[in-house]
């Protein structure tokens, strides 16, 4: 194995978008109505709309929007780090060339390639740049081709089932994270980490 693939959301960021909302002391009707931001970002995704586009096409009402605008917009900053994945991937720097495949938005984009643990990254390559997501399958074709990839050489790891399944069409081998302690072990028994 040459190369290791990350998934962000789930993955590198252990939390799921919407739970960001929790941090905050918001009332659990509020949480509820906020949530609908986080049910269909397709768009966002694509890079056919921006946060800001995507919180005003949500309708919120007055309260909503003068309260919590600035927490939803800004979501991503608020997800935590999953940083015993980012330590394994110190640790292994020197042996494999990392990538990140990502379905997000610009917004996400930028923010992650200002973070100091993006150096540690050969490379990346994100949905709203190229306007269709994993699940299309498109967006490994388009990582295997800019980074002349061996997919028999590349491990890609998500969070979701489609997205590993649309991976095995493209030839890479798949590990569907469900937490640090599984794949610590499934790196170990394919002699991936010592």
């Amino acid at each position: 194995m040459k190369n290791i693939i990350f998934d962000i959301g789930g993955v590198i960021f252990l939390e799921k978008s919407n739970s960001v909302l929790n941090k905050f002391n918001i009332k659990e009707e509020d949480i509820k109505e906020l949530s609908i931001f986080f049910e269909n970002t397709e768009k966002l995704d694509k890079g056919l709309q921006t946060v800001e586009e995507r919180f005003e096409s949500c309708n919120f009402r007055k309260e909503l929007v003068d309260k919590y605008k600035n927490i939803i917009i800004n979501y991503y900053k608020f997800k935590e780090v999953n940083n015993e994945l980012l330590d394994i991937i110190k640790k292994l720097k020197d042996k494999y060339n990392f990538y990140i495949l990502s379905d997000n938005g610009k917004n996400f984009e930028n923010y992650i390639k200002k973070k100091s643990f993006y150096n540690h990254f050969s490379g990346s390559v994100f949905s709203c740049d190229y306007s269709t997501m994993k699940k299309e399958g498109k967006l490994f074709e388009i990582l295997i081709t800019k980074y002349n990839l061996d997919p028999k050489e590349s491990l890609f790891i998500d969070d979701i089932e489609i997205n590993i399944e649309k991976a095995k069409e493209y030839g890479l081998n798949t590990y569907r994270f469900k937490c640090n302690e599984d794949l610590i072990k499934y790196l170990k028994d394919n002699k991936l980490l010592d």
